[in-house]
C-alpha cells in the first residue's frame, strides 16, 4: 500500500523537478550537450524519489527525524543551484547532495541518534 501512495507523489514531484532543473540548466532556451539531458533526467528522478519519502505508509506526511529532514529539504534547491553552474564537477556534487539527502530520509526512522 505504501508504494501505491508514494508513486503518484514521486511522479508529480519528479515532473515539477524536471521543469525546475530545465529552467536552472537553461534547457528550454538553448540546446545542451547530450550528457546534460541525462543529468537533467537523473536529477529530476532523484528529487521525485526524495520527495516521495515524505509520504507515510498510512497516509499523510512522514516527517521522520527533524535533523535528517532538514538535510533532505535543502538537497533539492542546493542541487538546482549547483547545476545552474553547468559544469561536470557541479553535476557530480549535485548527485552527491541528492543521494545524501535521500539516504538520510530512508534511514532516519531507524538510525538517527538525535532525540525526538
Amino acid at each position: 500500500m505504501t508504494r501505491l501512495r508514494r508513486t503518484p507523489v514521486g511522479l508529480v514531484a519528479g515532473l515539477v523537478a524536471l521543469a525546475g532543473y530545465g529552467l536552472a540548466l537553461g534547457g528550454f532556451s538553448h540546446p545542451l550537450s547530450w550528457w546534460w539531458y541525462l543529468v537533467w533526467l537523473a536529477s529530476a528522478a532523484l528529487s521525485g524519489w526524495l520527495v516521495s519519502t515524505y509520504v507515510a505508509p498510512e497516509g499523510g506526511l512522514n516527517r521522520g527525524c527533524s535533523q535528517c529532514s532538514q538535510v533532505a529539504v535543502i538537497a533539492v534547491p542546493v542541487s538546482m543551484a549547483l547545476l545552474a553552474n553547468a559544469s561536470v564537477s557541479a553535476a557530480a556534487v549535485s548527485f552527491g547532495v541528492l543521494g545524501f539527502g535521500l539516504v538520510q530520509r530512508i534511514l532516519s526512522p531507524n538510525t538517527c541518534g538525535v532525540p525526538r
